[in-house]
C-alpha cells in the first residue's frame, strides 16, 4: 500500500517518503521514459477534433496551459509549472466525463497554490469576482460549456456517435482490434477505446525495448511500468545508448508499426543520479 500505479508522486511529502525508498541496483541509475500526454494524443487520433489535433501537433500549443489560463482567469505571465500541472485535472476530468461540480471540487483543493506574483489562486480569483466556492462552481460550469461547445465540438460529436454505435451494436472496438462488450455507461464507452489504445502503445514499446535489451545482452533492466511510463534500472555505461533506444522505439518504431498513429508521440526522460533513489530523478 499504495500499489505501484498509485504512488502519490506529486504530494511533496508522501511522494518523497515513498520514492526515497526505491533504489536501483548497486552502481546503476533509475530512469523513467514517459509518454507525453499519450491519452490526449490518442483522443486526437480517434476524434479527429481539429482543435485537439492542433494542440498535439503544434510546438506552440499547450492544452494544459490554455485550460489553466481559462479556469483560473490567469494572464500568461502568472502561469507556473505547478499551476499548469494542477489544471490537468480539469482536462482529464472532462475527457473522462466528470461533471462541472466534480471539476470544481477537485480544482478548489488547489486554491492556496501561489502564482508568479506571489499571491494565491484564491486571492487572484477574488480579485476577479469569484469570492467563494459557489462562485467558483458556477465559473467551472461556464468553463465546461466552453470546453465542449466552443473548444472541442468535434470531440463531443465523436462521443455522441460512438455511444450511438454501441447502443445499436452492443460493442465498441479499439484500433488494436480489441472488442468491448457488456453493459457500459456513456462515459465508459467514450473512455475505453482511448485509454486502452494508449496503454497498449506503451505495452508494445515495453515489449520491443525488453526484446532489444535481451538480444544485445545489455546490463540495463526494465523493472516497472507506471501509467504512461517505463521504469528502467540503467547501467551508466549504457545510459546514452538506452536513452536513444527509448526515443527510437517509443516515438519512431511504434508509430511506423501502426499507420493510424497520425500524431507525434514524444517521450520525456527522467534520470536519477548513480545509486540515488527514485525521488531524485530529474528531466534530461
Amino acid at each position: 500500500m499504495p500499489n505501484w500505479q498509485n504512488i502519490p508522486s506529486h504530494d511533496p511529502l508522501i511522494g518523497k517518503i515513498i520514492r526515497s525508498g526505491i533504489f536501483p541496483s548497486k552502481g546503476n541509475k533509475i530512469m523513467e521514459a514517459d509518454y507525453s500526454s499519450i491519452e490526449v494524443r490518442v483522443s486526437a487520433i480517434y476524434t479527429k477534433d481539429p482543435t485537439l489535433l492542433a494542440e498535439v501537433t503544434s510546438d506552440d500549443a499547450d492544452m494544459h496551459r490554455d485550460t489553466a489560463l481559462d479556469v483560473w482567469i490567469l494572464p500568461l505571465e502568472e502561469m507556473t509549472k505547478e499551476v499548469r500541472y494542477l489544471s490537468k485535472a480539469a482536462n482529464f476530468g472532462q475527457i473522462y466525463g466528470a461533471s462541472h461540480k466534480s471539476t470544481a471540487s477537485t480544482l478548489w483543493s488547489s486554491v492556496n497554490t501561489k502564482i508568479n506574483s506571489g499571491i494565491t489562486l484564491r486571492e487572484h480569483l477574488k480579485a476577479n469576482g469569484i469570492y467563494n466556492y459557489n462562485d467558483f462552481e458556477q465559473h467551472c460550469k461556464e468553463f465546461v460549456d466552453r470546453f465542449w461547445n466552443i473548444r472541442f465540438v468535434t470531440y463531443q460529436n465523436w462521443k455522441d456517435e460512438t455511444n450511438e454505435f454501441y447502443k445499436r451494436h452492443g460493442y465498441i472496438e479499439n484500433f488494436f482490434g480489441f472488442r468491448f462488450v457488456g453493459h457500459m455507461t456513456e462515459r465508459v464507452v467514450s473512455n475505453y477505446p482511448i485509454q486502452s489504445t494508449a496503454f497498449m502503445i506503451l505495452l508494445k514499446s515495453l515489449t520491443l525495448l525488453n526484446n532489444r535489451i535481451k538480444e544485445e545482452n545489455l546490463k540495463t533492466k526494465i523493472v516497472g511500468q507506471v501509467h504512461d511510463s517505463i521504469l528502467a534500472d540503467v547501467n551508466p555505461a549504457e545510459e546514452e545508448y538506452i536513452i536513444k533506444m527509448c526515443h527510437d522505439i517509443m516515438s519512431v518504431q511504434v508509430k511506423n508499426l501502426y499507420p493510424w498513429i497520425t500524431v507525434p508521440i514524444p517521450i520525456e526522460i527522467e534520470l536519477a543520479p548513480k545509486d540515488s533513489s527514485w525521488h531524485f530523478k530529474e528531466e534530461i
